[in-house]
């Protein structure tokens, strides 16, 4: 079935009140929880479904927010359905100054579209306070220059970078296929 891409977090950028009513609290409660570690300035993406462009549906949110020290962002999408919100695993990034791309902390399972060339762990199952802990773990053990995630716009090159790289990968591996829409 197709799935619409966007080659950029600005194509669907949306702010809360955007989001339907109904929804507005758990993705605000989201958003508190973020901040609470240090996740400041968050960007709101429309996740939607459809098979063609003009019958695109929201079906949920999108939240990327980096830390306010610069040096991780983290990633999550809060499903819609039926009234109910669902929240998918976290991705907790910290991008290198080198061309392995980046470490990324997920509390998901290993799926087909990690990142190619980058150092992705899975924690499944463990909750969000415990792998931010596991993720700053992991950083401090560097011996690797990290880059400084200095406001919005270098979070969306830095996140597009690494999406459409991803994307492009799951195409070479033939995962994916790439397809215009009508």
């Amino acid at each position: 079935m197709p799935f619409p891409v966007f080659r950029s977090i600005q194509d669907n950028l949306m702010e809360l009140d955007q989001v339907p009513v109904i929804y507005q609290a758990e993705v605000q409660a989201e958003l508190n929880l973020l901040a609470s570690y240090g996740f400041v300035e968050p960007l709101l993406t429309g996740v939607v479904s459809g098979s063609r462009l003009n019958e695109l549906k929201l079906t949920g949110v999108g939240i990327i927010s980096r830390h306010q020290k610069g040096d991780s962002a983290v990633s999550v999408i809060l499903d819609f359905y039926d009234a109910q919100v669902t929240r998918r695993p976290y991705f907790i990034i910290t991008f290198l100054n080198d061309l392995t791309g980046d470490i990324t902390s997920s509390n998901g399972r290993f799926m087909c579209y990690s990142d190619p060339g980058g150092d992705i762990a899975y924690y499944p199952k463990v909750r969000f306070e415990e792998l931010v802990e596991i993720h700053n773990q992991r950083i401090r053990g560097l011996n690797r220059n990290c880059l400084i995630i200095n406001d919005n716009w270098e979070l969306i090159k830095l996140s597009d970078e690494r999406f459409v790289k991803s994307v492009d990968e799951l195409i070479s591996r033939g995962i994916l296929k790439f397809m215009y829409s009508q």
